[in-house]
């Protein structure tokens, strides 16, 4: 079985994986500084609303500050991960 070239001089199943691969990487990249921007956003607006609502301490406050974005972080960046790499076509 001889692969034939095309007038570039290479080989078109090349090129398809070429395009393929640097398309993915793109996605991926964009993902992830997606990601990171959400969540920075939902960072900035869960510490707002906190000091909005007022704690009786500061220890109480930075408690749910910090339990409040680990939470956010950790299901935005799975949702999102799940949304984009999921299925959909069906």
């Amino acid at each position: 079985m001889q692969i034939s070239e095309n007038e570039k001089g290479t080989v078109p199943l090349c090129e398809t994986y070429y395009s393929k691969k640097i398309n993915i990487e793109l996605s991926n990249n964009m993902l992830k500084y997606m990601i990171i921007g959400i969540n920075v956003v939902l960072k900035m607006l869960i510490v707002k609303i906190i000091d909005w609502v007022g704690c009786d301490t500061q220890s109480s406050e930075m408690s749910f500050v910090m339990m409040a974005i680990f939470l956010t972080t950790v299901f935005n960046t799975g949702f999102l991960l799940l949304f984009v790499n999921g299925n959909m076509t069906e």
